[in-house]
């Protein structure tokens, strides 16, 4: 009994494959942009948002050229005033 097959099976060539890798090609290289977009885009709003929690605590223009431990040196400060007050709200000692 023989079957007849429409479709013969090559596995050796490449020809047949090539379509399909394609495909596969150019579905990654799509999910990869739109992910490298994605994390781009909340690297962007994160540094956005870090530059300005940054000025918020400095009170410093970010124009301005800033040192690590200027922040650092105001951020303290501003820690420690904020301790301070509220010590003396509780009737503390300073």
């Amino acid at each position: 009994m023989s079957t007849n097959i429409p479709f013969k099976f090559q596995p050796d060539s490449k020809t047949s494959l090539a379509p399909t890798v394609a495909r596969f090609k150019a579905r990654n290289q799509s999910i990869h942009s739109k992910n490298f977009d994605l994390i781009q885009n909340v690297y962007k709003t994160g540094l956005h948002q870090l530059e300005q929690e940054i000025d918020n605590k400095t009170k410093i223009g970010l124009s301005e050229s800033i040192s690590p431990s200027r922040i650092l040196k105001r951020y303290k400060n501003s820690k420690i005033s904020l301790k301070k007050k509220k010590l003396s709200l509780q009737g503390g000692d300073i």
